[in-house]
């Protein structure tokens, strides 16, 4: 479940203490958006690109209320570590994805999101591609 989609977290959360039952065990993967680390030749327009894809989810920055919202639906213990997600070679997927996405929102136009792009495949073809994240993995235990 990719739990950053989804807008009723606090009953999904609920929800997922129920089906787990006593004892058992969640593990959560999730990323906060204003980790991102990308390089762009242009920096004022890669930060206009990030905050209109930050529409494409329901919690871009989850992993800092994730803790509270698992306690609050009944687990006893929460355990969190961070990882880096690292791509030094161009990332096309992501990158068409949120060209697609982009147009329209937050002042980005279509004609931004294309010149975006095509410096980001730019950057890739000259090696100097550079994309990371910090992911969360949360282990939350359902007291027995």
């Amino acid at each position: 479940m990719a739990y950053e989609y989804v807008p009723a977290i606090d009953k999904a959360m609920a929800e997922l203490r129920r089906v787990l039952g006593g004892g058992g065990r969640a593990v959560i993967v999730d990323c906060d958006w204003d980790s991102i680390v990308w390089r762009s030749s242009d920096r004022q327009r890669m930060e206009r690109v990030l905050s209109a894809f930050e529409e494409h989810l329901a919690h871009p920055w989850l992993p800092r209320d994730l803790e509270s919202k698992l306690r609050e639906a009944g687990f006893a213990a929460v355990q969190i570590d961070p990882y880096a997600l690292f791509e030094k070679d161009a990332g096309h997927h992501l990158i068409d994805i949120v060209a697609a996405f982009v147009p329209g929102r937050r002042g980005v136009t279509k004609e931004e999101a294309q010149a975006w792009a095509i410096d980001q495949h730019e950057l890739g073809r000259r090696g100097l591609y550079f994309f990371s994240a910090t992911l969360y993995r949360f282990v939350a235990i359902a007291p027995a």
